[in-house]
């Protein structure tokens, strides 16, 4: 929980002080977010396909009908790609944001030298 306030914090102050480089928290921790998020869709798409009661009773519960539990399966699925699908809009982002204010800085460095007038 530290390590997500802290991302949050450096993702703020760079926004706030227009600084590229305070955005690698941030990028790092969604990057890490989201493959794990996609490892855990294909796992329990993997386990839902095979009809794996011993894998899915870890996540939801497998006592009642199987169309039951697969259901609540699917549903946890569907819920797990929308959550990657906004991690992955978070980092595009985050990335466009690192992206202009390098570009700025360049910009700003370019027109100190003079080449840019």
């Amino acid at each position: 929980m530290g390590t997500i306030v802290g991302c949050l914090l450096c993702l703020f102050v760079a926004i706030v002080q227009k600084k590229a480089k305070l955005f690698y928290p941030f990028i790092a921790l969604q990057v890490t977010i989201a493959f794990m998020t996609a490892v855990s869709m294909a796992m329990l798409a993997i386990a839902v396909a095979c009809n794996t009661k011993y894998i899915l009773r870890h996540v939801v519960d497998t006592s009642g009908a199987e169309t039951h539990y697969k259901r609540s399966a699917v549903i946890l699925l569907s819920v797990l790609s929308l959550t990657l699908c906004l991690q992955l809009w978070y980092l595009r982002t985050v990335c466009s944001c690192f992206r202009y204010f390098t570009d700025v800085a360049q910009f700003k460095l370019k027109q100190e030298q003079g080449i840019y007038i």
